[in-house]
């Protein structure tokens, strides 16, 4: 079953498959969250591959849960970044 807005497998472009598997919102320094795919994961941390296929481990004690990132959502846009479900909500981290 395809969820909405999803192509099936007969209608994908390269682009498309590309872009398969589980993708996140990940943290960055300057860009704030960029898109990231995850490769891996264990009990303490997330291995993450950002578009320019540089790899990023994320701790899972640092970041316990990321955004889930659907490449339909950025097809609509938003005026507002806080109208994306991912985007809604705060998290606060203590240090």
């Amino acid at each position: 079953m395809l969820a909405s807005g999803e192509k099936p497998e007969e209608l994908k472009t390269e682009a498309d498959r590309e872009r398969a598997g589980e993708w996140y919102f990940m943290p960055h320094a300057v860009e704030g969250f960029v898109p990231a795919r995850l490769v891996s994961e264990n009990a303490q941390k997330r291995q993450l591959e950002t578009e320019d296929l540089k790899q990023h481990a994320i701790m899972k004690k640092e970041y316990p849960q990321l955004d889930r990132l659907y490449w339909t959502q950025l097809r609509f846009l938003q005026r507002d970044l806080v109208m994306l479900d991912a985007m809604s909500h705060v998290r606060h981290t203590q240090t």
